[in-house]
């Protein structure tokens, strides 16, 4: 053996540094092509993500918007408002955030007015109570005082306005107990099968006859030849009487009320109908809101404000419906639609 030289030895270090340089260079390689995937993958999918998750804690503090750019328009579109190609992947989701996003804003926008006619329907049925509770007050300091004696007449009279402005505010409280229990659901209703033609007859007959009516003229008409419905008799008086009085208190003097009955094979229908001053569509779109409107006391046969929206509650748990349709000067028509059982086969 040649221990200067060794042609097997200096072939297996050339070997050995090639493996070695090879071996470092697919490494390299393998390494940067995983870097470019892992760069490319977050562009694809981890940016839209990010995006996402911002939005969702966009939404979560109450920022009700997709987040934008330096230039405000949103990350996820173009100028033009069309989806970016890098987001078309999860346009789905990005549909469905804008849906949300929007449908939280129409929420938080109907919070609002709901909140500020809250408040005005609180002032308002504060201004209810206490001005009969005034009322009451001054006549009865008037009554206690000794330095005047009342005739029998003045007594009378003050004792008049005392008890019509004590059954406002009992009708008030009551109203108020109503419209609570309704909305929670623990009101009692007792159905049993009523002839509503002669239902209805008897109040209206009841309502021509009454002084809230006076300057008033109405009439019956039943276009049935006798349908008979499960109601509860006392609460769906409330309804109608609601409704009259509705009609009674928005309307001039010498207004005609109509109260017609009709049916189909699959609903039977009474319409309250005047000829009256109508209403605005957005007083038709807000009337049975019990937060629309306040109400005021200046005259007692002005009500609680609260009629109608008791009167859709009630309806509603006959498993009815309520439509309302009105023009201003062209008078108002409110359709309770009764839907029949189908029959048992």
């Amino acid at each position: 053996p040649n221990k200067v030289y060794s042609p097997d030895g200096l072939y297996d270090k050339e070997t050995d540094a090639l493996n070695q340089y090879t071996t470092i260079l697919i490494a390299g390689l393998a390494i940067t092509i995983i870097i470019v995937m892992t760069l490319w993958y977050s562009y694809r999918y981890g940016l839209p993500i990010y995006h996402i998750i911002r939005w969702l804690i966009f939404l979560s503090r109450n920022k009700l918007q997709e987040p934008t750019n330096r230039k405000g328009i949103p990350i996820s579109k173009n100028k033009k408002g069309r989806i970016k190609r890098e987001y078309r992947l999860f346009e789905d989701i990005l549909k469905t955030m804008d849906q949300l996003t929007l449908t939280l804003k129409e929420n938080e926008e109907n919070r609002r007015k709901i909140q500020t006619t809250r408040e005005e329907w609180i002032a308002g049925l504060s201004h209810d109570l206490k001005t009969p509770l005034s009322t009451i007050y001054g006549y009865g300091l008037m009554l206690e005082s000794d330095q005047y004696q009342w005739s029998k007449e003045e007594v009378m009279e003050m004792g008049q306005v005392i008890r019509e402005k004590s059954e406002y505010m009992s009708t008030l409280i009551e109203d108020l107990n109503l419209t609570y229990r309704l909305k929670n659901g623990a009101l009692p209703i007792n159905r049993k099968p009523v002839e509503l033609g002669e239902f209805l007859a008897s109040i209206m007959d009841e309502f021509s006859r009454s002084s809230f009516s006076e300057d008033f003229s109405s009439s019956f008409e039943n276009q049935t030849n006798g349908v008979i419905f499960e109601i509860d008799k006392a609460w769906f008086r409330r309804v109608i009487e609601n409704l009259l009085a509705n009609a009674v208190k928005h309307n001039q003097k010498g207004t005609h009320i109509t109260a017609v009955l009709s049916e189909t094979n699959e609903e039977v229908r009474i319409e309250m109908k005047d000829n009256g001053c109508g209403m605005a569509q957005e007083t038709v779109d807000h009337l049975f809101n019990r937060y629309y409107r306040g109400t005021n006391t200046n005259d007692p046969t002005n009500g609680t404000g609260l009629g109608l929206a008791i009167a859709k509650e009630l309806v509603l748990l006959h498993d009815g419906d309520i439509q309302v349709e009105s023009e201003p000067g062209a008078g108002t028509t409110i359709a309770i639609i009764l839907k029949k059982s189908p029959p048992v086969k």
